[in-house]
């Protein structure tokens, strides 16, 4: 905090009644009592000093707000079929937004709204996975059709399972191919659920993880880089632990392993790996990767729906939540509610996407998809 330091000379010569000269010394203390009441209270509210978050830190909440959000109108979309699979994505320079129908992709312009494309893709309304590759130009989804890679520009299908050849196929049972889990920032590299690394461009297969106990696969993301890969996993479904696994990518050696109880909830990376986060006792906690340490436990403390969603931006600054209620906006420094989006689409809230490049956030599903820009956050 800002010193104020007030000379006062040794002699002063006052031409006024000496109860007069009280009174205004008397008003002149008040006056700096209260200016330093306020600027004490102002250096508390903003101290975001790093280091660990004690539990129950996340109570208070700060004032900041998001403009009007961008509404998307996507009345009889396939958004929603699986409620636990983010089935919009955005692409990693925020032009565009898609979205997908009974047989199509729907790509939509995301700085106006503005409809652009239909991308033909069988099955797509069932999709379980939905991520542009690289920049914007092509698209990764896997739905009732399989594996397709679609060509955003000729609106074709570049690459699929149905090409034969070993594409993107489950090395273990080659008649079926096994659902990606993660892309690599670039676009190039394709992680499945058996831990298979796919050439994105190809569909061949470039090298196999390898864990020995591993059954069930909640998370996965790759370094900024893409030299790392880490994975959240379980042996079974009733296991209590679930493990975080970091790979080298390059040559598939184990860099690190550790394991900690968490029951009942799903679990969940930030983008580039290096936290993730669950839901316990009705309160959310984020944990560091490296450190293996709890940072913060936030939430009211008043119960959450199940089906929840949430994210972390690629900053790794705030952890964005729904859970029935307002969409929540969590600083993970300070542990504070930055502020509470109430505005959300009418419908079911199926899924909570932030832009790559951390400029949006994309809340909703059928009937609408309520876009907001979080430059307001910074």
């Amino acid at each position: 905090m800002k010193r104020w330091n007030r000379e006062v000379p040794a002699q002063i010569t006052v031409a006024t009644k000496p109860t007069l000269r009280r009174g205004k010394q008397q008003a002149f203390l008040l006056i700096c009592t209260i200016t330093l009441t306020i600027l004490l209270a102002a250096c508390s509210d903003n101290n975001l000093s790093g280091g660990t978050i004690s539990p129950g830190a996340g109570k208070s909440k700060t004032t900041m707000t998001l403009q009007e959000p961008l509404v998307i109108k996507v009345t009889g979309s396939g958004i929603g079929v699986n409620p636990y699979v983010p089935t919009f994505a955005i692409s990693s320079d925020s032009k565009y937004l898609v979205y997908p129908k009974r047989d199509s992709l729907e790509l939509v312009e995301l700085g106006n709204g503005n409809w652009l494309a239909s991308l033909p893709t069988s099955g797509a309304n069932y999709a379980d996975f939905l991520s542009f590759l690289g920049q914007s130009s092509r698209l990764l989804v896997d739905g009732e059709g399989g594996v397709q890679v679609i060509d955003v520009a000729t609106r074709q299908k570049v690459l699929g399972y149905s090409d034969g050849g070993g594409i993107f196929e489950d090395s273990q049972n080659a008649s079926k191919q096994v659902a990606p889990l993660a892309t690599s920032s670039s676009g190039a590299v394709v992680l499945n659920y058996r831990l298979g690394l796919w050439d994105a461009r190809s569909g061949k297969l470039l090298g196999q993880l390898n864990r020995p106990g591993l059954k069930k696969v909640e998370s996965a993301a790759f370094s900024t880089d893409n030299s790392k890969v880490t994975v959240v996993w379980r042996t079974d479904d009733k296991d209590p632990k679930v493990y975080i696994t970091m790979w080298e990518v390059s040559n598939g050696n184990k860099l690190t392993e550790w394991s900690l109880d968490i029951t009942n909830s799903k679990v969940q990376l930030s983008p580039d790996g290096s936290l993730f986060f669950a839901k316990q006792d009705k309160v959310f906690s984020v944990w560091q990767v490296s450190s293996q340490q709890k940072l913060i436990e936030v939430g009211n403390g008043k119960g959450y729906a199940d089906s929840w969603r949430g994210s972390i931006t690629p900053d790794n600054r705030r952890l964005i939540i729904y859970d029935g209620g307002p969409v929540e906006v969590w600083d993970i420094l300070s542990g504070k509610l930055v502020t509470q989006l109430d505005k959300i689409p009418s419908g079911s809230t199926r899924s909570l996407t932030i832009s790559p490049d951390g400029k949006f956030l994309a809340v909703g599903g059928d009937p609408s998809i309520h876009v907001w820009p979080l430059e307001g956050l910074k």
